[in-house]
């Protein structure tokens, strides 16, 4: 169902069931999510995407929403970090970090080039380094990258493109430019990533990664 796939993007989001009328109107939105984030915040996202993509407005009590104990015997996510981004010789460099484990992806870039264009090699060559760490099992692909002003601060902006066994997704993660671009732009491009990779790896089953 659209609204379900919709609110499945939200970040903080684990799982939804959206129950319709007759007439095919919202009637309860059921939601099972992350404690990564307020309830409060995770329900006005969801009032919000539904308003702005689909034009249609729900009272937020129509929202259940259950938020999920981390269990503590569970085997832990992946979860990546930035190790290393740079660039030498006309090519940017991302090494992620897993533990001891490193997984590195690059990209060609002219350092004479925009912020944009930095950004954007950046995320590619991130998403190689991701794509690795998750053995082959999802394509990604850098949709868009962009830098922009917001009160004094520049954001760095990533749109990621996801086929994964759910289907297409796309994803999008933002991060503070605080003194190099590349940094930021690995860590925006993570932002889209790491909320949904616990998924896609219950969706490949048993691995080995690595």
């Amino acid at each position: 169902m659209r609204y379900q796939q919709a609110i499945g993007r939200v970040r903080g989001v684990i799982r939804s069931t959206v129950v319709l009328e007759n007439d095919g109107r919202i009637a309860e939105v059921h939601v099972i999510a992350d404690q990564d984030r307020p309830p409060k915040r995770i329900v006005r996202d969801i009032e919000s995407l539904l308003a702005a993509r689909f034009g249609v407005r729900i009272d937020f009590r129509k929202v259940s929403l259950v938020q999920l104990d981390p269990e503590d015997d569970a085997e832990s996510p992946l979860r990546l970090c930035v190790g290393q981004a740079k660039m030498s010789d006309g090519q940017v460099t991302v090494v992620l970090m897993e533990g001891e484990q490193r997984y590195t992806g690059s990209s060609e870039c002219d350092k004479e080039t925009s912020e944009s264009k930095v950004a954007a090699a950046t995320a590619e060559a991130t998403l190689q380094a991701v794509e690795q760490a998750m053995g082959g099992s999802v394509k990604l692909q850098a949709r868009d990258a962009q830098v922009v002003g917001s009160r004094g601060d520049r954001v760095c902006l990533q749109i990621v493109q996801a086929s994964t066994p759910r289907g297409d997704e796309r994803l999008s993660g933002t991060c503070i430019v605080a003194q190099d671009l590349r940094e930021a732009a690995c860590k925006a491009t993570l932002d889209a990533l790491n909320r949904r990779l616990p998924a896609w790896l219950s969706d490949r089953g048993p691995s080995n990664r690595g």
